[in-house]
């Protein structure tokens, strides 16, 4: 990093050691390209006539344009800057931090007692030759706190093991099998420690461990993008050089009439985008909007390939995704194989495995293994399991979705090395791509594949949602999707609240305003600028206290007035505030079953009842959070039938995405505001409020 004349902050590449003058060895590595491209675009090196460089280094790019050179440059440069900001951030903070804290942060258990101990875990398979060891893991007795699915780690979350006194440094490292509120499971690299009797009475800490990144995955995934092959140009050409996506005229009549019984449930929206994957010689992209059955969707369009007798590869960035595309399709009895870890896999599916299905005594050669998945015209996997099995080294298929495909450009791409054509299922203005250097998304990591692609007029809106009802729904459109979206039906656009009104004559006139059953108040702001509801830095992140106690006021009458916990959540873009809220939750029997979470965590989700935590109450530096739009349409597109939002009206206004909720704005017709005017204490309710009616 430098700076320029300006003062600003520029990056460059560092150059490499100088290369060996060896045309015999160079030009048979494997890195030969990558190599080449770094001499000429970074180090702009001439070497001279002697040098086998010289005459390697053009023959490896005559192939690539000075365009695909500034495109792997760029990404290069994108990866390398994010990579130092995630090792800045990983196992530096294990060891300086202690158990306690790191908890706090939702990134450690802490006061762990070895409970038991299993041999011959498969899903081991990857760490070690042995016959796989699994601990479970409680609470120590005198711990009081919260409970261990509360914290932050969750399933496949990779962790590092050690003593909470710091004698044993990193006894092992594994990754979380199953967890719950009293005991964690975790798969573990050393079968040697099934005899946990040695570690009797030991206190121990389990950290996740960010530090097995797939930072080479992304790396060879964009250098394979340049590679002279006929996939490479013909991604290059689509991806870099932006040639429009061609199609055909017009699908047969046989073949509609082969998948009339699929098709013809689905929607207008969802037909015309499957018809427009039929005829796509290149790509498609399908934009799945809030509620709109993007999976099902995705469900309908397997089973129409596959009764067309076409092969599909079927990926996602993340293994959930990919297992809830797989459960419909196991429900409506298609055929398919599931790569991947046992662990990463939901249990439903793990019949499907091809872990399970190999072990089979009558596949016992290579020939048999290649018969075997070649039999499968569905194969379902990982983004990243697509580089690490070997059966991608063989097939080929026809078309190949990637859902969730609004994420890292290079993670999307070695899927789409392995077929003919591809289609790419996500919505931009969601959750955007994980990026955690400010610095890489000034330069433009954030960019997804799947916006790189957008408007070359092979973009298909599914925008007919079965979720929000109609004044919800108005709001998002409002806010984001310029009243693309619908409802499905009357009974989605008409679905309201419904609690006993006897419950709520008793309470306070704010909540009587707020958990209001009419379809008109669906959505209410509720407006903390007039009273005390400061913002407070915990040394990890923000909270603020009065509206997590405004909050627990509402799921309690919720409650009371016969709401289901389970129909109702609790969201918050900031973490520390996340964590006080789970921790008033879980001690308040009444409301134990409402989940707080995170936005990212709600992504594809919903819930009847959704109460948003804004945490901000200063005007200025309200931070980069909630400067985004595409996270607070996640947010806000997250209910059924009531969306509370509990915020500062004046500190909100400074940002273009919360401006709306501001009386007087387009928006705030559609959410009349509850304005707190006093407050006693924090674990009293206001004692008065005014009320804006949205304007007419």
């Amino acid at each position: 990093m430098e700076m320029d004349e300006a003062g600003m902050q520029t990056y460059q590449l560092a150059n490499l050691p100088e290369p060996i003058n060896n045309e015999r060895a160079c030009s048979k590595c494997a890195h030969l390209q990558t190599c080449s491209i770094y001499q000429r675009s970074v180090e702009k090196v001439e070497r001279s006539e002697g040098h086998a460089m010289s005459r390697l280094v053009p023959d490896a790019l005559a192939h690539l344009g000075d365009v695909d050179l500034t495109y792997f440059l760029h990404w290069l440069l994108c990866l390398d800057v994010e990579g130092q900001e995630s090792d800045r951030k990983q196992l530096q903070h294990i060891w300086n931090s202690s158990s306690q804290q790191r908890e706090r942060d939702g990134e450690c258990l802490s006061n762990l007692v070895i409970t038991g101990s299993e041999l011959g875990i498969p899903e081991s398979q990857s760490f070690n030759d042995g016959q796989g060891c699994s601990l479970i893991f409680s609470r120590h007795p005198d711990y009081v706190g919260l409970g261990l699915n509360c914290v932050g780690l969750t399933c496949g979350d990779m962790v590092v093991l050690s003593s909470e006194d710091g004698r044993l440094i990193a006894l092992a490292t594994g990754f979380v099998r199953s967890i719950s509120s009293t005991c964690v499971e975790i798969v573990v690299d050393r079968d040697y420690l099934h005899n946990t009797g040695v570690y009797r009475g030991i206190k121990f800490r389990l950290d996740r461990n960010n530090s097995f990144t797939t930072s080479g995955y992304l790396y060879a995934n964009l250098s394979k993008l340049m590679n002279n092959e006929s996939q490479g140009a013909w991604l290059r050409d689509l991806i870099i050089r932006q040639r429009a996506p061609e199609f055909e005229l017009k699908v047969s009549k046989a073949n509609l009439y082969k998948v009339k019984s699929v098709f013809k449930p689905l929607n207008k929206p969802q037909r015309t985008a499957i018809l427009k994957v039929l005829m796509a010689k290149d790509f498609v992209l399908i934009k799945g909007f809030p509620g709109t059955g993007k999976t099902s969707t995705i469900v309908a369009l397997v089973k129409i390939l596959h009764l067309l007798g076409l092969s599909v590869l079927l990926t996602s960035y993340t293994h959930s995704a990919v297992d809830n595309i797989l459960l419909k399709l196991k429900k409506d009895e298609v055929p398919f194989v599931r790569l991947g870890r046992q662990g990463r896999i939901h249990p439903s599916i793990l019949t499907h495995c091809a872990e399970v299905l190999t072990a089979k005594p009558s596949i016992d050669s290579v020939q048999a293994l290649r018969e075997f998945y070649d039999s499968y015209s569905v194969v379902a996997t990982s983004c990243l399991g697509v580089s690490n099995h070997p059966v991608f080294s063989q097939r080929h298929f026809d078309v190949c979705i990637v859902d969730e495909a609004s994420q890292v450009q290079p993670a999307c791409l070695a899927p789409l090395f392995h077929c003919r054509k591809f289609v790419l299922v996500g919505d931009p203005k969601q959750l955007p791509p994980v990026v955690q250097s400010k610095e890489a998304r000034k330069l433009g990591m954030d960019i997804s594949l799947f916006a790189q692609l957008d408007n070359r007029g092979a973009t298909y809106d599914l925008s007919m949602q079965y979720r929000m009802n109609r004044v919800i729904m108005d709001l998002s459109n409002k806010l984001v999707y310029n009243g693309k979206l619908q409802c499905g039906d009357t009974s989605v656009a008409e679905q309201c609240l419904h609690i006993d009104p006897l419950v709520l004559e008793s309470e306070p006139l704010w909540i009587k305003a707020t958990l209001s059953c009419q379809l008109e108040n669906s959505v209410v702001f509720v407006d903390t600028h007039q009273i005390s509801a400061p913002e407070l830095q915990d040394g990890k992140g923000l909270k603020n206290n009065t509206e997590a106690c405004i909050i627990l006021s509402l799921l309690q009458t919720l409650i009371k007035g016969q709401a289901s916990g389970r129909s109702i959540g609790v969201i918050s873009p900031y973490r520390s505030q996340v964590r006080l809220l789970q921790r008033l939750v879980a001690e308040s029997r009444t409301v134990a079953e409402v989940e707080v979470n995170t936005v990212d965590q709600y992504q594809g989700r919903d819930k009847g009842v959704i109460i948003v935590s804004f945490v901000r109450s200063h005007t200025e530096n309200i931070g980069e959070l909630l400067k985004d739009l595409r996270r607070l349409n996640v947010a806000l597109t997250r209910a059924r039938y009531k969306l509370i939002l509990v915020g500062n009206s004046s500190a909100l206004k400074g940002r273009k995405c919360c401006a709306s909720f501001r009386p007087g704005s387009s928006a705030a017709r559609l959410a009349p505001s509850v304005v707190l005017v006093s407050w006693e204490t924090c674990g009293q309710t206001p004692l008065g409020m005014a009320v804006r009616k949205p304007h007419s």
